[in-house]
């Protein structure tokens, strides 16, 4: 603890010391945990990048002190980035997450659209299919079972078809290992659709 403290101490010290250094400035601000103060320079010195790094920051930080509203204000932000550089990939993780602040909030219509603008971007398919299953997880948030159902049935033959074209076993089971939510989402609405029957 005793040496952290020195550390931190003394990044302190040569950020001052360095402080003409506007470049340098922000990226600083970001290791010592000052992310808005960051962002802030980021912005005042044109750095796109540092700028959508530290948005995304700021964004963690409101949803870990439950601001919904604060975190769909950078991810607002962090997409105009991504569209500015025409970065499909960034803008559609960043419609996905605003469409998961959006459920989380209760905009079940409001997430159902987000996600919609995230399906309209030409995504690979490892992005395609959390679109899918963020509807189906939507939909199932807003009582809407046979909706979520077919949305999930889609995300997992998005899955299926890309993990068929794995050859090694040990890698198909590693691939199939981080989307199990997937697949107990669709066991929880095959059994939702029996009891309602």
């Amino acid at each position: 603890l005793r040496k952290a403290k020195e550390y931190y101490r003394q990044a302190r010290d040569l950020e001052k010391d360095i402080q003409q250094t506007s470049g340098l400035t922000p990226s600083i601000q970001m290791r010592l945990g000052d992310v808005q103060n960051a962002y802030d320079l980021f912005n005042a010195s044109g750095g796109a990048l540092g700028a959508q790094i530290a948005s995304l920051n700021l964004l963690e930080e409101n949803l870990i002190n439950n601001d919904a509203d604060s975190a769909l204000l950078m991810l607002e932000e962090a997409f105009g980035y991504f569209k500015q550089q025409e970065i499909e990939e960034g803008m559609g993780k960043t419609l996905i997450m605003k469409s998961i602040v959006q459920r989380n909030k209760g905009d079940f219509p409001e997430a159902i659209t987000t996600l919609e603008q995230a399906g309209e971007l030409a995504l690979r398919p490892d992005l395609d299919w959390k679109v899918k299953f963020n509807t189906a997880l939507t939909y199932q948030a807003s009582g809407k079972i046979d909706e979520a159902r077919s949305n999930v049935d889609v995300a997992i033959a998005i899955i299926e078809n890309q993990r068929s074209s794995i050859n090694l076993p040990a890698f198909k089971w590693h691939y199939l290992d981080q989307k199990t939510d997937v697949y107990d989402t669709y066991i929880s609405l095959l059994l939702s659709s029996t009891s309602v029957n």
